[in-house]
């Protein structure tokens, strides 16, 4: 009777202690006018994991962050953060979203520092600020996040710059920044390696390791099928027509996968 019991109790820790992943689809299926672009895909990514979405034009990427972000919705099936609806983790500011360069207006008069205090919002919103006061007037602790933030991707002496005067990998790095000081439980990065020289490329991957040290999820679409997608924990493939590929990148990117998937020769 005392093993039964201790097994009891065991499973009640464990399921006490159990998180739900940070970000779940189930059965979604998703497109625009013709055929669906993403069909039946499932995927869990557990929190404090650097995961990885690659796959050729066509196959789905771009369609996939749009319904993480909630910029689209799924034909069928559901998308939760952390065991939420969408809907409630973006309201939360769960979700944080570093988009591509070309999806930005970049000739908006706003310096580098306001950029990156609009991560803040969700978080002053609940100290009561009003969204759109000038950040001078928040509190020091949101001083302090947002020069962390600019320190940690090594802009902080540029915060003062119009952000369209930056140079690509200068932008990224602070829209990557925006994402740090809103600390959210999820972070989206489009591309974040496009057209970035090599130095900006590792502060980018070394302020996301951190980030997965510290238990954030970081997802991150990429068609660098050599770098970052081999430091990622796990990955997703997507292929057109809806079909997927997921788990550890040895398994994942092999040569007869990657061939298939890419229609072609390619060299894992």
């Amino acid at each position: 009777m005392a093993h039964v019991l201790d097994r009891l109790v065991r499973h009640a820790e464990w399921q006490q202690t159990e998180q739900p992943p940070a970000l779940e689809l189930q059965h979604v299926t998703a497109g625009y006018d013709g055929p669906p672009v993403l069909r039946d895909l499932s995927l869990q990514v557990p929190s404090g994991t650097l995961f990885a979405v690659l796959g050729p034009n066509g196959s789905g990427k771009s369609t996939l962050f749009k319904l993480i972000s909630g910029v689209m919705r799924a034909q069928k099936g559901s998308v939760r953060v952390q065991g939420q609806l969408l809907a409630v983790a973006r309201r939360s500011g769960a979700i944080a979203y570093v988009p591509q360069e070309e999806a930005i207006d970049w000739s908006f008069p706003i310096s580098v520092r306001e950029v990156v205090f609009g991560g803040r919002h969700a978080i002053m919103r609940r100290d009561g600020i009003v969204r759109f006061a000038p950040y001078r007037f928040a509190r020091s602790a949101h001083q302090h996040a947002v020069d962390s933030a600019l320190e940690a991707v090594e802009m902080l002496d540029m915060q003062h710059a119009r952000i369209g005067a930056l140079s690509g990998g200068q932008k990224k790095r602070v829209f990557l920044a925006r994402a740090l000081a809103q600390e959210a439980a999820v972070i989206l990065l489009d591309e974040p390696f496009a057209g970035v020289d090599y130095r900006t490329q590792e502060r980018i991957t070394s302020v996301l390791e951190r980030e997965r040290r510290r238990g954030k999820t970081v997802v991150v679409v990429t068609h660098d099928l050599h770098g970052f997608a081999r430091q990622a924990d796990r990955v997703l493939l997507l292929a057109r027509g809806g079909r997927a590929h997921g788990g550890a990148p040895d398994d994942v990117l092999r040569h007869d996968v990657l061939s298939e998937v890419y229609e072609g020769l390619v060299t894992a």
